[in-house]
């Protein structure tokens, strides 16, 4: 009697054991699994434009437009002024026209506070014509590249982004600043 109950026991003890073994086995086989499917997505991640975490995902820009980051040397940084110069604190100020041609939200409003810092008289800002601008440009409305090189000069924008472009329909307006994708490169808001 006492042999038939050791055997029982034991018995018990083999099939428990066994299926503790698979039990285990199951365990692995899905954490490795698991670890399988995150290093899948740690390499979609690395090697493409998908990212997750990023509310544009799946999107890719064609290389017309992708803008390299620029930084501005520090030499050519102009410090804001403390208080906010009127136009008519300044003989004859340039009138402004600030036109958003790169489609980032609330730039040209932005830009014409930046600009009105620094004496410009901004007259209108708005949407341009279209939103895809490449380069920042300046058009000078009247004769005289001057006013338009002036402002070139106080935004670091080349001199040669700096056009004739009479309006006669423009009045008392002297240069319109169409800010571009590429306005990263020069002193205006972000």
């Amino acid at each position: 009697m006492g042999y038939e109950v050791t055997q029982r026991r034991s018995g018990k003890t083999e099939k428990s054991q066994r299926q503790s073994e698979r039990d285990t086995r199951f365990t692995w086989i899905i954490l490795l699994q698991v670890v399988q499917t995150a290093l899948l997505v740690l390499i979609l991640i690395n090697t493409t434009e998908w990212n997750p975490f990023s509310r544009l995902s799946l999107v890719s820009k064609p290389d017309s437009e992708i803008v390299e980051d620029y930084t501005i040397p520090e030499s050519v940084i102009i410090e804001e002024p403390e208080e906010i110069i009127t136009p008519a604190e300044i003989p004859n100020p340039i009138k402004v026209e600030v036109l958003n041609g790169c489609g980032v939200a609330g730039i040209a409003s932005r830009t014409a506070d930046f600009l009105r810092k620094k004496g410009f008289d901004v007259r209108d800002f708005k949407n341009a014509d279209r939103s895809n601008y490449t380069h920042t440009v300046i058009y000078v409305r009247g004769s005289a590249l001057a006013p338009g090189e002036d402002l070139a000069k106080n935004i670091a924008l080349p001199l040669e982004m700096v056009k004739l472009k009479p309006d006669p329909d423009l009045v008392d307006i002297d240069v319109t600043l169409i800010i571009g994708r590429d306005h990263r490169q020069y002193i205006l808001p972000r």
